[in-house]
């Protein structure tokens, strides 16, 4: 859960398509004031061309064929809806839809967070149930839940697991105030209806702040025999703990794995990158059965933040080395790579994870999305970028998103992520029989500028159909900051094509522009390779 920020008009756009071919369909707008972001998806278990997805806060979309086409809704709940979805699929064909509660008559301090929200879809995800209240416990905040089943003891299958993060009052500094790990289950047989009393996970409890000192971004995974494994972050630390029992008891909490940058990463021009552990069970009794993987993000040092992955082979008691899942540690890339997720196809044992890439955009702003899958448990990765085009973020005082998703079933593949231009989209990658078919490299753009309209403080960016406002990024995404002078230029330009762009590696603070340039109002176009933006200067 995070504070969300209004928009005048909303863009929606899907990528998808399969192995063979992937393009890109615009959705209308559903009328939510909100800007879409923290995406889930979950495929099928019994019908796979059924895709379905969710972004905060109540942003809900379906579709039946394979992501050909997906039709887009609102979603209501008895308890009230405020973000934080995850989409779940068992084998039985019910799909869970589980998020945070906006809890009537509960208004003072996010006091309406007050409980976790499961809804239940026997219909392939055409409608659901009004939703059960999970974890309530007085006046406490609970946030950022996940879910994952026992889909293959015979102990505890078709058992539901939910964990999530209390909060005695979110955001207080008070010494007071703390955080910790909750987890509550719900037996096969009530198929998400009713819900064990929550009990405690972490040993040590965290901060109220919201910060690398509160523990959150609770998973679990389960394995074969029905065991339960829970990995969470806090104190720049990967906390580890099991339970034998189906969820009732748990162990002693181990620390797996150092987090340099904690979890809460600074990434140039996001307000808050998340760096939680996804935690994974390979179950396909394949070469790596067994095996858990935790991936999450950090920096290494060398190559500013990256994605990494660690793995147990005995269950947990021994965790291998931490390393870059995409192998650039010892490398000179020095971009960024950030918020991943990941998931396994029980199927195959193929690994993927997910994540937000700067590598090919020199000056590290703009950003792709990125594929990695491993077929040998880790050891090597293939590198397949989803999106279409590099986008700027929305800058640091805007809130973009803890997460993005993707799930894996069977030889289908089902990713979501946001991206932010003119308008906030939520995009949507599908493949089926083969893995993930990369996007073509787009061709160098030529670039030109018009006046918008009219106005006089507002110009506006394009390249075939895609749309900047300008009047946004400069507040959001430069203001303050260093500028990356591409080329200057007077307005007598504007609508001109073809600009030629001076050195790449020029670069100007607001103090170092000639004041000249200023009064007559030159532009300033920021790129990065062949994409870019322009920057009208006040």
């Amino acid at each position: 859960m995070r504070g969300l920020i209004s928009i005048l008009l909303l863009s929606i756009s899907w990528v998808q398509g399969s192995a063979q071919e992937a393009y890109l369909r615009q959705v209308n707008t559903l009328g939510n004031e909100f800007y879409p972001n923290e995406p889930s998806t979950c495929i099928g278990k019994t019908d796979p061309s059924i895709r379905i997805a969710a972004a905060n806060i109540d942003h809900y979309y379906r579709s039946a064929d394979t992501g050909n086409v997906w039709d887009a809704m609102l979603m209501g709940s008895a308890l009230g809806i405020w973000g934080d979805p995850v989409l779940h699929a068992t084998p039985d064909g019910s799909v869970y839809y589980t998020h945070l509660s906006r809890t009537p008559g509960k208004e003072e301090h996010y006091g309406y967070i007050d409980r976790i929200v499961v809804q239940r879809s026997d219909n392939q995800g055409k409608t659901y149930t009004p939703g059960v209240g999970v974890g309530l416990n007085g006046d406490k905040q609970q946030d950022k839940p996940w879910m994952s089943s026992d889909d293959w003891s015979t102990r505890f299958k078709g058992n539901l697991y939910l964990t999530w993060t209390e909060f005695d009052k979110i955001n207080d500094s008070k010494s007071k105030y703390k955080s910790r790990i909750r987890f509550s289950r719900s037996e096969g047989k009530d198929k998400g209806d009713v819900w064990s009393p929550a009990v405690t996970v972490s040993d040590v409890e965290g901060s109220s702040m919201d910060d690398d000192r509160s523990l959150e971004g609770a998973t679990t995974a389960v394995d074969r025999e029905g065991n339960i494994y829970c990995v969470w972050a806090g104190f720049n630390k990967l906390f580890f703990d099991r339970s034998t029992d189906g969820g009732k008891t748990w162990g002693t909490d181990k620390v797996i794995a150092e987090q340099k940058s904690g979890w809460v990463m600074e990434i140039d021009h996001v307000h808050r990158s998340n760096g939680m552990p996804f935690l994974l069970m390979d179950n396909s009794q394949g070469e790596h059965d067994g095996r858990l993987y935790v991936v999450h993000g950090d920096t290494s040092g060398k190559t500013g933040a990256d994605v990494m992955f660690t793995y147990s082979d005995d269950r947990g008691k021994s965790w291998s080395t931490p390393r870059v899942v995409r192998g650039t540690a010892d490398s000179t890339i020095a971009n960024d790579q950030f918020l991943p997720n990941a998931c396994i196809d029980q199927r195959t044992g193929e690994l993927f994870v997910l994540y937000r890439d700067r590598s090919e955009c020199p000056f590290n702003i703009f950003t792709h999305t990125t594929l990695a899958s491993s077929t040998d448990g880790g050891e090597t990765w293939k590198l397949t970028r989803l999106s279409r085009e590099a986008t700027a973020p929305r800058g640091e005082d805007l809130f973009s998103g803890d997460y993005i998703d993707l799930d894996a079933h069977d030889g289908h593949f089902s990713a979501v992520w946001t991206e932010y231009d003119r308008y906030s989209r939520v995009c949507a990658y599908s493949s089926y029989g083969e893995s993930p078919t990369p996007q073509p490299r787009p061709k160098r753009l030529s670039y030109f500028v018009e006046k918008s309209r009219g106005r006089k403080d507002l110009f506006v960016y394009r390249d075939a159909s895609v749309l900047w406002h300008v009047k946004t990024y400069r507040k959001r995404l430069f203001g303050g900051e260093k500028y990356l002078g591409i080329n200057l230029f007077h307005e007598k330009n504007i609508g001109k094509t073809d600009i030629k762009f001076a050195d790449p590696s020029t670069i100007y603070t607001r103090d170092e522009i000639p004041r000249g340039w200023r009064k007559r109002n030159y532009l300033v176009i920021f790129g990065e390779k062949d994409y870019a933006t322009v920057h009208p200067l006040q």
